[in-house]
């Protein structure tokens, strides 16, 4: 993730979704300075979750 935004440092806010339902996956955006927006249903026994990350 660090090397994405190395490499597009002009970018100022990233945005990108995941299934809420894999816990592994929204702590790992969640260390890497991500936020939940909100969650919105997909099918039935799975959301996702849309989280942002603001840049300098």
């Amino acid at each position: 993730m660090n090397l994405l935004e190395i490499e597009f440092s002009s970018i100022k806010q990233w945005d990108l979704c995941t299934v809420y339902q894999d816990q592994g996956m929204v702590h790992f955006y969640e260390k890497c300075g991500y936020q939940q927006t909100h969650i919105k249903p997909e099918q039935e026994g799975m959301d996702m979750v849309y989280m942002t990350k603001r840049t300098r």
